[in-house]
């Protein structure tokens, strides 16, 4: 029995781990294939980004909506039925021809994957022990860090080698085992709410929410934010509608609240939720950066970057699991894991925002690994810290807030840094412009060494020429490229640190007023003791 009880624990994590496998490929697939999968749709630019807002947005409201249907559903049936709706709709994305139903079945996606992370989340803490939770909580976090750090590979070569339409087929074996060992592992619990107290209203306003801020985010640098009026628009109307679904849940009207707000009053919830933005805009902030960097600088194809992403994904899944073993066997407190792998993270980007254009692809290994140590270090304890507070009617809620936070976080970062990598090209290039036209002493003196270098080695005198002209376009614009990277990388840096101290504050202030509140109902307890022992002493005094 005892036997079977953990074989059942066993296949219920793995079940769980696939299927967040597939919501971390589909976040991820188009980071190295949708140049191409544009090119072979025909897609103009504003067509080629709605294949991302489409999923972001659908995801979001699906992260929402998530604890509400688990409760109309029930948690088995709310997961086979998001595995299945995931690999039907990859399917059908590797069907399309067109940019619409493209989008179209990305959004199904979002919604479909949403329950596999909160659902999924929300069966672990409730069907295995605290004290398991390190190591079961690293497993279930690889599944999101195979997304953005080996996946990439996987991605990339599938798509050099056949078409990106093949990249979305790696859900359909993965959904299928996952689906079979849910059947086997979990029992089919009862509902506790019915259809007819769903929350519409509230949909409405999140849906209208996600989309206006996703497009507003993902569409920002194109249209250069402020200077376009609809960009504006979508702000305006996306933090209105943000505050009406808030100021909506909230109301004693509304007996069918899609959220539960109460989560936010736990404060180790609240650091947790801290640390999952943070890592979300260091996640998607570098793994925005360092792919584009290393095809702009080193001209490498989708293959060969997923490559080099690869020593960074090896040292997340090692942290991950040295994160998750230290914490379930309490050699490392969670808080000392956390601030190592915060401290890796800052590391890692200091580094990459002082390399210089002669810089090679194995002095990045470093910094790399540092990354992937850190992302992998954070995973798990913060899970931990966040939720190891929670009530197990929170537990569902919470695991919404903190992966849209977490998504929140990357969206953020890939705008802010989208903006700021075409305004420092833009920068550096007048700059060096102006300082080292053709013309100049310097251009004139690299471009007649590079010819005699060439035509030293036989070379004829015009071809010379030509190729050492290219040469320095190449490196002029390499120049540039290092220059931008290197403020982004800085910028990540800089948020990264303004945020850690932030959150260094932020934890003080909520232990400060935890002590106070504790402190505050001891001394009432105390006081009702002591007015309940003199009444009783009073009482029997009068019967002497």
């Amino acid at each position: 029995m005892l036997k079977s009880i953990r074989v059942r624990s066993y296949s219920l994590i793995a079940s769980l781990v696939l299927a967040t496998c597939m919501d971390s490929i589909n976040m991820q697939v188009t980071s190295v294939d949708l140049p191409e999968m544009a090119g072979r749709l025909h897609a103009t630019p504003d067509e080629r980004a709605w294949i991302n807002i489409a999923y972001l947005a659908s995801r979001s409201i699906g992260l929402m909506v998530a604890p509400t249907l688990s409760e109309i559903l029930g948690r088995k049936r709310i997961l086979a039925c998001a595995i299945i709706t995931v690999t039907i709709a990859s399917v059908l994305c590797t069907l399309q021809d067109e940019i619409g139903w493209l989008c179209f079945w990305r959004a199904v996606q979002g919604l479909g994957g949403a329950p596999l992370f909160v659902t999924g989340l929300q069966v672990l803490f409730l069907k295995l022990p605290l004290q398991r939770q390190g190591i079961t909580q690293a497993f279930f976090a690889l599944a999101n860090m195979l997304g953005t750090t080996v996946f990439p590979f996987f991605l990339g070569w599938i798509s050099d080698r056949s078409s990106w339409h093949w990249v979305f087929l790696q859900n359909v074996p993965i959904g299928a085992l996952s689906l079979y060992l849910l059947r086997a592992s979990l029992r089919r619990d009862t509902p506790t709410r019915s259809l007819a107290k769903f929350d519409q209203k509230g949909v409405v306003l999140l849906g209208l929410a996600a989309f206006t801020l996703q497009f507003a985010l993902t569409q920002g640098t194109r249209y250069n934010w402020g200077d376009e009026p609809l960009i504006t628009a979508c702000l305006i109307v996306g933090g209105l509608a943000t505050l009406a679904f808030a100021l909506w849940q909230r109301s004693l009207r509304n007996r069918n609240r899609l959220f539960d707000f109460r989560v936010l009053l736990v404060p180790e919830y609240v650091y947790g939720l801290s640390i999952s933005l943070l890592a979300g805009y260091a996640t998607s902030g570098s793994g925005f950066l360092f792919p584009n960097f290393v095809r702009s600088v080193f001209q490498y194809n989708s293959a060969d970057t997923g490559l080099a992403l690869l020593p960074s994904g090896i040292a997340a899944v090692i942290g991950l699991f040295i994160g998750g073993y230290g914490v379930q066997s309490k050699r490392f407190s969670p808080s000392i894991v956390l601030w190592t792998g915060i401290s890796f993270l800052l590391s890692s980007m200091l580094l990459l925002s002082v390399i210089t254009y002669q810089v090679a692809l194995g002095d990045l290994m470093i910094p790399l690994v540092l990354r992937g140590g850190g992302l992998g270090l954070l995973a798990a304890p913060s899970l931990i810290v966040a939720f190891s507070r929670l009530n197990s009617r929170h537990v569902a809620h919470g695991a919404g807030l903190f992966n849209l936070a977490r998504q929140l976080g990357g969206s953020l970062a890939t705008a802010s840094l989208s903006w700021r990598l075409a305004y420092g090209t833009e920068y550096y290039r007048n700059i060096m412009a102006s300082r080292m036209s053709f013309g100049s002493p310097v251009a004139i003196s690299r471009i007649a060494e590079t010819i005699h270098n060439l035509t030293s080695h036989g070379i004829r005198l015009g071809q010379a020429a030509k190729t050492a002209i290219a040469v320095s376009n190449l490196a002029f614009k390499g120049q540039i490229d290092v220059l931008s990277y290197n403020d982004c990388f800085q910028e990540v840096a800089l948020v990264y640190g303004v945020g850690v101290t932030s959150m260094i504050a932020l934890r003080k202030y909520m232990n400060y007023h935890s002590d106070l509140r504790r402190s505050t109902l001891s001394g009432r307890l105390e006081s009702r003791l002591a007015s309940r022992e003199l009444a009783t002493g009073a009482s029997e005094s009068g019967k002497i």
